[in-house]
């Protein structure tokens, strides 16, 4: 892959910034609008398809196991992000406030799990300028979920 290909990939998977969307209603994954759910899924599908790119072959010896060691983190990060968007669309109607049932705080969760990927994918310095793409368009993906 080319510099040309990863700029493209870059700017497929980071589109330009919306006005900010409203947060799921009582912070319940039945309460949670259908755009958010759908940023989730996307963003694990980036992910996924991010980590199934062969390591480039111009890549230093030094860069060879990190991009590994990445392509592993990027699927279990797409993976965990899959979990969260599959328990959304699972649950059932929201419960009446006041009804006493407890509410399962989707928003947050995402939230958290953004914020854990965004430390988590840090670790990860390259030297490489097709590697440095990729992990731009996956940190992206991540800060991308609204």
């Amino acid at each position: 892959m080319n510099i040309s290909a990863s700029l493209l990939i870059l700017t497929l998977v980071a589109p330009p910034r919306r006005a900010a969307q409203a947060d799921c209603p009582n912070h319940s994954l039945a309460g949670c609008t259908p755009a958010l759910v759908a940023m989730v899924n996307r963003a694990s599908a980036t992910l996924d398809s991010l980590a199934r790119l062969p390591t480039p072959s111009n890549a230093s010896a030094a860069d060879r196991p990190i991009a590994v060691r990445f392509g592993a983190w990027l699927r279990q990060a797409a993976a965990r992000l899959a979990r969260l968007g599959a328990l959304a669309r699972k649950q059932k109607a929201a419960p009446l406030p006041g009804s006493g049932k407890a509410l399962t705080p989707f928003g947050q969760q995402t939230l958290a799990l953004q914020a854990r990927l965004l430390t988590e994918g840090q670790q990860y310095a390259m030297a490489t300028a097709q590697l440095k793409v990729r992990h731009e368009a996956a940190m992206a993906s991540i800060r991308n979920i609204r």
